[in-house]
């Protein structure tokens, strides 16, 4: 009785021309191994701009802090100034704050995609 649903059950799920079924199969992922390739290239094109983009971001946020650390020395209204350093470490801060956040989400899609290029290739 078994033996005969199994049999029943097999032949329901074969496929009247099942070499063409792989074929287009095999085409397909082959076509989106090549985009996820593609993708990764992206995403490392965008890696390197976004480094730079953080290197200056950083770069700015030291000077402008160090020149207005400076000023609020040399100022004679020392209130005023030490209120306008504030505010400007906290602009630095923020600014920072947000190219980290975005630069994580970035690398964690990069690593995504390449662990699922990686499962790809080695199957």
């Amino acid at each position: 009785m078994h033996s005969r649903c199994a049999e029943q059950l097999k032949n329901s799920f074969q496929f009247p021309n099942e070499e063409a079924l792989n074929l287009k199969m095999a085409v397909n992922i082959k076509v989106c191994a090549i985009y996820l390739d593609e993708m990764l290239q992206f995403y490392g094109c965008i890696e390197r701009v976004y480094r730079m983009v953080m290197l200056l971001n950083s770069s700015w946020s030291i000077c402008t802090v160090g020149l207005s650390l400076m000023s609020v020395l040399d100022s004679p209204n020392l209130d005023e100034a030490i209120a306008g350093l504030g505010v400007i470490f906290v602009v630095s801060i923020g600014k920072t704050f947000m190219y980290c956040y975005c630069g994580n989400r970035l690398t964690s899609m990069i690593l995504k995609a390449s662990y699922s290029l990686a499962v790809f290739k080695r199957s």
